[in-house]
């Protein structure tokens, strides 16, 4: 597959006690875009050698390894990697996830080295492997936002647009976007260690970045299986509060309808 028209964009990859799930999106990424440029940042809590699997991986010159410090966060993960992106366009890519045959990155860029966009994101397919099987489904986060009175009201879907995306708010974690106007909003936010998405969306919003997604560009995410104690206990670590606090808001209504409030203010404090 050719990949000249991708020196351009970097992927960035922010992991945490992962290895596995890493090795799987790399393996991917070496399969279908050997050439792309590779930035993996790791905040573990053990402070191991790689494995020697993604040692090879992760040998070329056009990629790189950053030690963080332990729980440093995925917000702060990112920034770090940002810093370092030499290049205009950046892909941000989870941990868990595998490229496929319609993982096609060369779109996305298009789409957005156009000028027409700032970040396009494509579509998760969420697999999940059950004794022999592996169940495959759509699950669309992307949405727009409805501000009023104070609170955010998040809704499912987007806008139609003449050259088939679809204009949002908020899409998934696997995008392209251009690295300048994201460095200008200050990228993520370090408090959100976990829960970012609604916050950097919101600010992106303000800063009037046009996103869209592409529902023909997919890219698999794995569902988790085993996760050792530690991992499950970072992970569920909640600051959505935090979040609604740092837009500003009153409370936030997800796609599911749930409210979730601000920080009280002697905490938020």
């Amino acid at each position: 597959m050719p990949t000249t028209n991708l020196v351009q964009l970097t992927a960035i990859i922010k992991t945490f006690e992962r290895p596995k799930c890493l090795a799987r999106l790399l393996d991917s990424i070496q399969k279908f875009y050997p050439d792309l440029r590779i930035i993996v940042a790791d905040d573990s809590l053990a402070n191991r050698p790689l494995e020697s699997r993604l040692q090879d991986l992760l040998a070329p010159t056009h990629r790189s390894y950053l030690r963080l410090p332990a729980d440093i966060g995925l917000s702060a993960g990112r920034n770090a990697m940002l810093a370092r992106v030499r290049t205009p366009y950046f892909l941000l890519l989870d941990d868990d996830l595998q490229f496929y045959r319609h993982t096609r990155l060369e779109s996305l860029l298009q789409h957005v080295a156009s000028g027409q966009r700032d970040l396009v994101a494509g579509e998760l397919v969420h697999c999940r492997k059950k004794l022999l099987f592996v169940s495959r489904n759509i699950q669309p986060v992307h949405g727009t936002f409805h501000v009023e009175d104070g609170q955010l009201t998040m809704r499912r879907g987007g806008v139609l647009v003449d050259d088939g995306i679809l204009k949002c708010d908020l899409v998934h974690n696997f995008y392209v976007a251009r690295t300048d106007r994201i460095r200008a909003m200050g990228g993520w936010d370090p408090d959100l260690k976990l829960d970012e998405q609604e916050e950097f969306f919101f600010r992106a919003r303000q800063f009037n970045l046009r996103i869209g997604m592409c529902p023909e560009i997919k890219a698999r995410h794995w569902g988790p299986r085993r996760s050792s104690s530690q991992y499950t206990e970072y992970r569920s670590r909640c600051y959505k509060n935090l979040a609604v606090d740092k837009m500003g808001l009153k409370r936030l209504v997800d796609y599911d309808g749930q409210a979730i409030g601000a920080l009280p203010k002697d905490l938020a404090a």
